[in-house]
């Protein structure tokens, strides 16, 4: 079983895993994270290795998704490429595992990435959605925080690293609105579709 976490950057998806779901193994805890961001975006690299080696055709669409999609620049899109070729090789290999498994950001931030990080419409995000519908978790937790409380935490943060909605608060308050509509797009299209339990906070 995979339990994925979805919202935006700095709801609070990795403080409520640590508290709600620490007795399941971290997946991106395995597979992803370090303190370095070199050493990441080498597991990010392998990761998506493994992808072409041993899914050359889930490889392809990706790659030919993310190439027909206009980014703010070269390397958004290459950051975009490694964060979805890796995360689909990351749940091919979880979905073979008994056990339960959580990811603190999942499928569906990523599609929330690529949607913040260009201007692909709303039918779009649909369609992308509705294509990795077998890459999203059994259980969805949607963390839904105030919006002002995000942007808080977001202006408080250490830039060096991190999501493009960081930098961007940082010079337009109003990127959070973009961010936020994106979510509900989300939300709205999967709501009824997948077991998704909603958190207010």
């Amino acid at each position: 079983m995979i339990i994925e976490l979805f919202g935006m950057p700095a709801c609070g998806k990795t403080t409520y895993a640590e508290i709600n779901l620490k007795t399941y193994t971290n997946t991106l805890q395995k597979y992803v994270y370090s303190k370095s961001r070199i050493i990441r975006n080498l597991k990010k690299i392998a990761l998506s290795l493994n992808l072409f080696l041993f899914n050359y055709k889930k490889f392809i669409e990706c790659n030919n998704d993310i190439n027909n999609i206009n980014f703010r620049d070269y390397k958004t899109k290459v950051k975009m490429k490694l964060y979805l070729m890796s995360y689909i090789s990351i749940i091919k290999k979880i979905k073979k595992k008994k056990g339960i498994y959580y990811l603190d950001e999942g499928i569906l931030n990523v599609i929330w990435a690529l949607a913040y990080n260009s201007n692909i419409s709303n039918n779009e995000i649909k369609r992308l959605l509705l294509k990795y519908k077998m890459f999203w978790g059994d259980k969805i937790i949607y963390i839904d925080t105030d919006e002002n409380i995000i942007l808080k935490r977001l202006l408080n943060r250490d830039v060096n690293g991190g999501s493009e909605l960081e930098h961007d608060v940082k010079k337009d308050l109003s990127s959070i609105k973009k961010a936020n509509k994106i979510i509900d797009i989300i939300y709205k299209n999967i709501r009824g579709k997948v077991n998704i339990e909603k958190i207010s906070t």
